[in-house]
């Protein structure tokens, strides 16, 4: 029984992190052999290629959904491959992104919101999980962009240390536990409704 509770109960801590992009962000160096591509459809066998190498390859309609809707992401290309990506939106996008509403957060005109950044563990060394992220900004801010926001799980020091290095602020702490958390459909509802609940306390 205990076993059993053990599997269905969960607790998660999500950190919300920001940046300003019209500061002092320094253009990202030269670097032949990564760079980043808008992405299109025409880069979904690739995607497809890293999904079906980290086993998700329920990722596959996931991505093909999130450009319909009009999400814009960029391929991370690593010696002409693509080896990884980043994603983001921004109100006008979806002024209802789930994950922007469960963590709380309010984008402005000019606010960006960046999730689901995977750059393949074969080329995460020599700094080029850090470089890609740098490219990232400076093309949000030459689109516009003045701030962008995302979250960071608290346990994924690999992920924090690189929010670190490019200078983001964690803002918030959002705290997730109950039985629903290891169900990742339902957590996302849970989630939804739990933000929802505090806004409404907020405003009343």
């Amino acid at each position: 029984m205990r076993s059993a509770w053990r599997v269905l109960y969960g607790r998660a801590v999500q950190l919300v992190l920001v940046k300003q992009l019209d500061g002092n962000l320094d253009p990202p160096r030269e670097n032949a052999g990564l760079r980043l591509e808008p992405l299109r459809p025409e880069h979904a066998g690739a995607i497809s290629e890293l999904n079906r190498a980290r086993c998700f390859t329920r990722k596959d309609r996931r991505c093909a959904e999130w450009l319909a809707r009009g999400y814009r992401g960029f391929a991370v290309c690593v010696e002409g491959a693509v080896s990884g990506h980043i994603w983001w939106i921004d109100r006008r996008i979806d002024p209802a992104h789930p994950e922007v509403a469960g963590l709380g957060i309010e984008l402005d005109d000019h606010d960006a919101y960046s999730f689901d950044y995977y750059l393949a563990e074969r080329h995460r060394g020599a700094g080029n999980a850090v470089t890609a992220f740098h490219q990232f900004e400076w093309a949000l801010r030459e689109l516009g962009y003045r701030r962008l926001w995302g979250y960071v799980e608290a346990h994924n020091r690999p992920a924090r240390w690189v929010y670190a290095v490019r200078d983001f602020e964690v803002v918030d702490e959002v705290v997730h536990e109950g039985l629903v958390w290891r169900v990742p459909a339902l957590a996302r509802i849970s989630r939804y409704l739990a933000a929802t609940r505090d806004r409404w306390r907020r405003s009343a």
